[in-house]
């Protein structure tokens, strides 16, 4: 049995569980409107009161992360809790009774706008031909100029994480045993690539870093939870495949300078689209579906309505339904999105 110095130890301990816990449940609304970036150091804008356009708010969110004219329109206001994009023209009146968070997102995404990914055609900028006979840079990018400029990229790296994280970016589905331990070495490679950028952005050598940046921090929550599920040796085991990927990739790569933190931040975002599915799409349910083409197709079922900047606006069955099919969107009714 418990001593009673003992005793008193635990309830105590107890005791600031169920504190830390009530705080976090009962953690005070905003009042008005917050505007939250993925950027660690920039603050939340908040706004208590008056009339506001989204577009409005957007251009004073731009402004504080720097975000150029340019790359401007990529972004949209986003609410997390409700799974809702802002139009543009939306408009916010604040007042006391106000309370919503939001974010400050890169809502149409590109893949392959870094033009890593040799199975499918590059993503650039137009710019006119004249500047284009002109250009005397590698033959690639002389299709146009990159999609993001640098403040866009930090954003949209932060942001990647970010989603990877909480799963808002779920990874792909695996298909065998196999699979899913790739899927898992995958996630451990992110993690590798995150800790090495703030380690090369904060001027620290590896072994320097604090010991609460773990990997734990970098991988997907429901992984982090599978893996509290496993066994001591089995977590042992990851501890050190991270260890040794995290030392092979500081030996081979940090220590001789020979790649950048632009380098580690193409390469953790042109991971991030093949890593997880549908990356950078907004998938719609149907109510009905009508398909004008020499094959007119119109069907009641479920189906799907997939919008990506690459291929624009695609339809196809619900993934349940085996035989699916795909084409172009004529005309459609869009159930209200969650």
């Amino acid at each position: 049995s418990l001593t009673e110095p003992r005793y008193r130890a635990a309830m105590a301990f107890c005791a600031k569980i169920r504190n830390a816990r009530k705080y976090e449940v009962d953690a005070a609304p905003p009042k008005g409107v917050e505007i939250h970036f993925y950027l660690a150091d920039k603050s939340p804008l908040l706004f208590t009161e008056g009339a506001y356009t989204a577009e409005e708010l957007l251009t004073e969110a731009a402004q504080k992360c720097h975000i150029s004219p340019l790359c401007h329109n990529l972004f949209a206001l986003y609410n997390e809790k409700d799974d809702l994009w802002l139009p543009p023209n939306h408009l916010f009146k604040i007042d006391s009774s106000t309370s919503l968070k939001l974010y400050y997102r890169v809502r149409f995404i590109f893949t392959n706008w870094h033009g890593t990914n040799e199975s499918e055609p590059s993503v650039w900028r137009y710019y006119p031909k004249k500047q284009r006979d002109h250009y005397d840079g590698n033959k690639q990018a002389a299709d146009g100029t990159p999609i993001l400029d640098a403040s866009s990229l930090d954003y949209i790296f932060a942001q990647g994480q970010y989603e990877l994280v909480k799963c808002l970016a779920p990874v792909r589905d695996p298909k065998s045993d196999h699979e899913m331990h790739e899927i898992e070495n995958e996630c451990l490679g992110m993690a590798v690539l995150a800790i090495s950028h703030y380690a090369i952005k904060k001027n620290m050598q590896l072994p320097e870093l604090p010991k609460d940046i773990s990997y734990k921090r970098y991988i997907p929550e429901t992984l982090n939870r599978t893996i509290k599920q496993r066994n001591i040796l089995t977590r042992l085991r990851i501890n050190n495949v991270f260890r040794n990927f995290l030392k092979e990739f500081n030996n081979k790569t940090i220590c001789d300078s020979s790649v950048s933190p632009h380098d580690l931040k193409v390469k953790y975002m042109s991971t991030l689209e093949t890593l997880t599915k549908n990356y950078g799409a907004e998938i719609f349910e149907t109510t009905s579906l009508n398909i004008t083409s020499e094959k007119p197709y119109k069907s009641h079922e479920l189906h799907e309505v997939m919008v990506t900047g690459n291929d624009g606006i695609q339809w196809r069955l619900k993934p349940a339904v085996n035989n699916g099919a795909s084409g172009l969107v004529s005309q459609v009714v869009v159930a209200p999105a969650k």
